[in-house]
């Protein structure tokens, strides 16, 4: 969680070196982060220094009439994706069950009736 004036320095990050600065002179993608300060409430995907990739949104803080700060959130998308992805493998076994069921009833009813003479 990032806290971000509407200039652009941050006040608060996680990475303590980014204090203070700039989106173009710290170490995030300045692109991104300006984005999301453009576009309040709608999840920009950003990359860490590691290369782990995030899902960002920015929510304004309005402290005082003139003056706009911004919430940022960024959470990992393995994170976000994770039940997901969990979901889509569970469906797919659920079919594969399904199917090979089917076609064992399907051999079964047919096995009933007589072969034509």
């Amino acid at each position: 969680m990032s806290l971000v004036s509407q200039g652009g320095n941050f006040l608060s990050h996680v990475d303590a070196a980014n204090l203070g600065k700039g989106f173009k002179d710290s170490s995030v993608d300045a692109g991104a982060w300006q984005q999301m300060i453009d576009n309040p409430g709608k999840p920009v995907e950003t990359a860490g220094v590691d290369g782990t990739e995030f899902l960002s949104v920015a929510v304004p803080v309005q402290l005082l009439p003139d003056t706009s700060w911004y919430a940022i959130v960024s959470v990992p998308k393995a994170t976000v994706f994770a039940y997901l992805t969990h979901m889509a493998w569970i469906s797919v076994v659920i079919i594969g069950v399904a199917s090979v069921l089917l076609v064992l009833l399907g051999v079964m009813i047919s096995n009933r009736f007589p072969p034509p003479p």
